[in-house]
């Protein structure tokens, strides 16, 4: 009933055998019936125990598997095969323990979810979870299986209105702003990297200029052109380095405004804070070798009578 990134859900409160919550406090969890080889479809793990079967139906005992933010959360040192809960009136046995999937969004946790088989869906459940019917298939032929199955179904009932989807492209929508600001983000930090280089080349260029009867001096009484290079290179080191460390510090402080649109990756990320410096250092000492070569081709009689 409610598909990954389908911009659906539902939740329900619960109760635990043997561990009632405590007082004031209700615990919610998402519900989700579903029919057997869900899991398989999808391509969710199951850790422990079993998935649903035909034989799951209304007159069989209730049944349930739960993910593993519910399972960590309960019985974080034990097995919860065996154990039961209570999201409506009848207590349901825990068969199995799956994976954990992100439902709504990348940016969101994986919040605790009850499944539950179709046929074993609470009627009360049953009246909202009814509105949103979702059929999952896996194929390699999105197109020809989009066409057939929407046949099928309108074979049955032609009133119904039947939209086809990808999870890619469900996955896709989902991401769709974070992936424009991100782009967003990139052009302007190759704009914001582009004026860095062509900003140390000009300083660079002007300090190299203002040196010139220093540098004719230096190479008049025996400086060579590796030591000239040297020094304009090392310049361009510790200018660089002062800025990149003021850098560091201001992004280490107001990079959390980037935390909506990272996955999977700490708005302090160690990698990142690394790697970033050095290229910046690369970077710079490529923007001012430049300068630095034409200084080294400085003549010591005409440089000493610049002005």
């Amino acid at each position: 009933t409610h598909l990954p990134f389908g911009h659906n859900s539902s939740g329900n409160s619960y109760e635990v055998e043997g561990q009632p919550a405590p007082p004031g406090v209700q615990l919610n969890a998402q519900i989700r019936p579903v029919s057997p080889a869900y899991f398989a479809t999808l391509q969710i793990p199951l850790k422990e125990g079993r998935d649903f079967n035909e034989r799951d139906n209304e007159n069989a005992p209730g049944v349930t598997i739960i993910n593993e933010v519910f399972a960590k959360r309960f019985w974080p040192n034990e097995s919860p095969l065996g154990k039961r809960i209570r999201y409506d009136k009848d207590w349901l046995a825990i068969i199995g323990v799956c994976g954990n999937i992100k439902h709504s969004s990348l940016e969101t946790a994986p919040d605790a979810e009850i499944y539950v088989p179709y046929p074993q869906t609470a009627p009360g459940a049953l009246t909202f979870v009814g509105r949103n019917l979702n059929f999952v298939i896996r194929s390699n032929a999105a197109g020809s299986v989009a066409s057939s199955t929407r046949a099928a179904i309108h074979s049955l009932d032609p009133g119904l209105v039947v939209r086809v989807n990808t999870m890619e492209a469900l996955i896709n929508d989902s991401v769709a702003q974070p992936r424009f600001r991100t782009w967003l983000i990139a052009i302007f930090s190759v704009f914001a990297l582009t004026l860095a280089c062509l900003g140390i080349y000009g300083v660079i260029a002007y300090l190299v200029t203002q040196r010139y009867k220093e540098i004719g001096i230096r190479m008049a009484l025996g400086a060579t052109r590796a030591n000239i290079l040297q020094l304009i290179l090392g310049r361009t080191c510790k200018l660089a380095a002062v800025g990149i460390v003021a850098g560091v510090l201001a992004a280490f402080f107001l990079s959390r405004f980037l935390s909506s649109i990272l996955f999977g990756v700490t708005i302090h990320d160690p990698l990142t804070f690394v790697v970033v410096p050095l290229c910046l250092i690369t970077i710079a000492l490529l923007a001012g070798f430049f300068p630095a070569r034409r200084a080294t081709r400085v003549d010591p009689v005409s440089s000493l009578r610049y002005e």
